[in-house]
């Protein structure tokens, strides 16, 4: 597969953008430090609850900073790719995106894109610009709905939603011709019993009574066979006699459920 990859960019003015990015990351730094030392110096060393908090505040700060400057530097490289009109194939699995930038959306060329193991929720709905996306892998994101914007897209052939959090399908996906795709760790692949109330059911005088004769003479009880044949009626009756599908066991009416026969015990 032919691919345009990011170094095929100008590369002066992408150091460039980078360098000024990393400078401006750096004055950040320093200034939290400056006011981190700012809110030390606020709290006695002898008062222990409150340096307690301290630490949990500064350490609040350092991470949002921290996420802050890692999601400009991941955006920083998507928007430098999306400069190359002529790019085919992308990759940026394992980059901890939280969204697509929509600068991705106006390459023209983009067949395929690779998106496994990151944090989207959700896709633009610029997406319906990618006329020629053929494969697209979202697997292991954060996606709680199926990106109904993809069933515009005439081309793709290939989809992994695999590992997300979506609960239902559209119907639109019917309408969609994909060749692949993968969908299983998703919460309306799994299975979850379902409990239903059972009524008892009341079969008539007649079925229990037919029932339980078929069954005593299934097991040749001698008293059955013999007694029945005085009664030609009842043998005209039994004889429209059918097996239950569950049981395995004579009854008249297939339609009605089987039913267990217990002999009683004998009372001292």
């Amino acid at each position: 597969m032919e691919s345009v990859t990011a170094e095929e960019l100008p590369e002066e003015e992408e150091e460039e953008e980078q360098e000024q990015l990393l400078k401006r990351h750096r004055k950040e730094k320093k200034e939290l430090q400056a006011k981190i030392q700012s809110m030390k110096n606020a709290v006695p060393k002898n008062d222990k609850k409150r340096r307690k908090q301290l630490i949990e505040d500064v350490a609040k700060l350092e991470g949002e900073m921290e996420r802050k400057h890692r999601e400009e530097l991941e955006h920083l490289k998507l928007t430098s790719h999306a400069k190359n009109k002529n790019l085919k194939y992308l990759s940026l699995n394992h980059n901890r995106l939280i969204g697509i930038p929509k600068e991705l959306c106006s390459l023209p060329f983009l067949s395929e894109i690779q998106l496994n193991y990151n944090q989207i929720v959700s896709i633009p709905e610029e997406f319906r610009n990618m006329k020629n996306l053929s494969r697209l892998s979202l697997a292991r994101n954060c996606i709680k709905e199926f990106p109904i914007v993809l069933c515009v897209l005439k081309k793709l052939r290939v989809l992994d939603l695999a590992g997300n959090f979506i609960q239902t399908l559209p119907k639109e996906l019917r309408d969609m011709k994909l060749r692949v795709f993968f969908c299983e760790e998703n919460p309306f692949v799994k299975r979850h019993p379902i409990y239903v109330e059972q009524k008892e059911e009341i079969l008539t005088l007649k079925e229990i009574t037919a029932r339980y004769i078929l069954n005593e003479m299934s097991e040749h009880d001698p008293l059955f066979l013999q007694g029945i044949e005085y009664f030609p009626e009842i043998l005209n009756i039994l004889s429209r006699k059918r097996t239950c599908l569950l049981c395995g066991k004579r009854v008249l009416f297939t339609d009605i459920k089987c039913v267990t026969f217990k002999r009683q015990t004998k009372v001292n």
